[in-house]
């Protein structure tokens, strides 16, 4: 980083030179270095975080008013918005690789349930949609973890999406479908979960390629 006075013919400059060179000001003193691109790091750890915060961000939309309203409690524990204590109760969970609960009045269990997955790659993307046959629970989420190795544990970084299922005309029979994207076509095996409306979770179920 090169300190400047009176950079480019000027008093100020600011923004960058073409690819060559970037100009910026900070603590009032002005400076020059060479261009960078941002860089967007896509590790397996980064990739699980995002895919775990983006679900619950955008969760808090699909839940019913009863569903928010259980955070009422909650929300006064921490002295904010029922939409602030679901966000800061599951980011927690999501931290331990924990799936989100979307009700917090709920004690619901899990049990009978059967998941099976298919997947496809074409031009960089994975597609993957499957089903979950319960018998009595509403499940929340499907969390789809992949890697080559067909023994693996599933951790976070793992995690290549988490999907809401949908429920179909038979009322115990729920949908989902996610995308991922690769550059390049690995052969992962997949283990796949799913939770409820109070964050019980099935266990970890391997799936094919």
């Amino acid at each position: 980083m090169v300190k400047l006075t009176g950079p480019c013919m000027s008093i100020e400059a600011s923004g960058s030179l073409g690819n060559a060179m970037t100009f910026a000001k900070t603590k009032g003193t002005a400076y020059a270095k060479k261009h960078s691109t941002p860089a967007n790091p896509r590790s397996g750890a980064q990739t699980g975080v995002r895919a775990g915060m983006k679900f619950i961000t955008q969760l808090w939309a699909q839940l019913s008013d009863a569903e928010k309203a259980s955070f009422g409690d909650l929300a006064e524990l921490y002295n904010t918005s029922p939409y602030h204590a679901f966000l800061h109760l599951n980011s927690q969970r999501w931290a331990k690789h924990l799936l989100p609960i979307a009700d917090f009045s709920s004690d619901e269990t899990n049990e009978n349930r059967a998941t099976n997955l298919a997947g496809s790659y074409q031009n960089g993307v994975y597609t993957l949609w499957g089903s979950i046959t319960t018998v009595t629970e509403q499940p929340l989420s499907v969390e789809t973890c992949a890697n080559i190795n067909p023994a693996f544990t599933p951790t976070r970084q793992d995690t290549k999406i988490i999907m809401r299922a949908v429920q179909q005309t038979n009322p115990h029979i729920y949908a989902y479908q996610g995308f991922f994207k690769s550059p390049i076509f690995y052969p992962y095996r997949y283990r796949t979960r799913y939770g409820n409306v109070s964050g019980n979770t099935s266990d970890w179920e391997l799936d094919g390629t």
